[in-house]
């Protein structure tokens, strides 16, 4: 039988494990307030679109993450207008009066919706996912289109994104980038909130548990005779 010393060890080391292991809430909900100011292309002739698109970082649409975009507001002079579906792909949902909605559930997933730009344009976008595509993680992006072509940006990847999300944690890598044209046109990205995850042992839970080994290896200490 092993020795009260050794138990207490063993113990020891599964509460310092514990106390090591990674917070995780499952799944993992983080909203965020996005602005981003469209007063420039006011009365402009050209068509214009949002476009958002999430990416299965492992290529197998898995299904574990989805993505909502809702209370859009185009503000003075804006309206919504209606989803293009020609430019949508994958497993996508919605309108810009409900909100769009993206699930990974294919390899590559995108949303298209004509909207006439007004002076500021608002919307709260919803993250829900259940686990971390590995090594590859998943990776969210929008953009605006313009006579059909994404405006171009300062996306360092050229893809023409104004603002990216790469889920490569459980405090995912937001990123926006400007209007190469007009720099006012970046967006401004408020977090909002995120579902409870529940946090690792405290040092007092620690020391509780130190305690309590302490005192079972006394109680198993032999008596003097």
């Amino acid at each position: 039988m092993p020795s009260p010393k050794c138990l207490a060890f063993a113990a020891l080391a599964a509460v310092l494990a514990l106390a090591a292991a990674p917070a995780w809430a499952n799944p993992l909900t983080i909203t965020d307030a996005v602005q981003i100011n469209t007063s420039g292309f006011v009365g402009s002739p050209d068509s214009f679109e949002l476009y958002l698109q999430l990416n299965d970082g492992n290529q197998t649409g898995d299904a574990n993450n989805s993505l909502a975009a809702t209370n859009f507001n185009f503000g003075a002079g804006g309206a919504a207008g209606a989803l293009d579906t020609a430019n949508s792909t994958g497993n996508f949902g919605g309108d810009l009066n409900l909100g769009l909605s993206l699930l990974d559930g294919q390899p590559f997933n995108a949303v298209a919706a004509f909207f006439t730009p007004g002076s500021l344009l608002t919307f709260t976008l919803t993250d829900t996912f259940t686990s971390l595509d590995s090594p590859t993680p998943d990776t969210f992006g929008l953009a605006i289109i313009d006579n059909g072509a994404p405006l171009s940006t300062t996306d360092p990847d050229g893809s023409g994104n104004l603002m990216t999300i790469t889920f490569d944690s459980t405090s995912p890598t937001t990123a926006a980038f400007s209007d190469s044209a007009d720099s006012t046109v970046t967006p401004t990205i408020t977090p909002q909130s995120s579902n409870p995850v529940p946090e690792p042992p405290t040092l007092a839970d620690l020391g509780a548990g130190l305690a309590l080994l302490a005192a079972l290896a006394l109680r198993r200490r032999p008596r003097a005779s």
